[in-house]
């Protein structure tokens, strides 16, 4: 992250996660809905954080994501390409795999047709 703010100290980077309305709006209304976050704020309060660490604080602050029906149903590669198809990028829900993503929830398994 050094280099990232020594090269480009104007820039701002944002990571998208869903919110409460996210899941109607997607599939229904064809628009999409979520909240841009501002990452790193690499000096907070005088601290350096890692950016894995701030990722983690989103992804245990912002739990809409594990409320979308695709997810609840198995079917994340449904919302992977509603992402692609509105020109969002991946919730960092999905950038790594941890169990603190889930928090302990057990998702579904995908449901069957027939």
């Amino acid at each position: 992250m050094k280099v990232i703010d020594e090269v480009l100290p104007e820039m701002t980077q944002q990571v998208w996660v869903p919110r409460d309305a996210t899941d109607d709006c997607i599939w229904r209304k064809g628009s999409s809905q979520g909240i841009a976050i501002p990452v790193p704020m690499m000096e907070l309060e005088g601290q350096s954080r890692s950016l894995g660490l701030q990722i983690d604080d989103i992804v245990e602050n912002f739990q809409a994501f594990i409320e979308m029906s695709a997810i609840q149903k198995g079917l994340a590669p449904l919302l992977l390409m509603a992402c692609r198809h509105h020109r969002l990028p991946l919730p960092p829900h999905l950038w790594f795999k941890s169990e603190n993503v889930i928090q302990g929830k057990e998702l579904s398994e995908p449901e069957t047709l027939g």
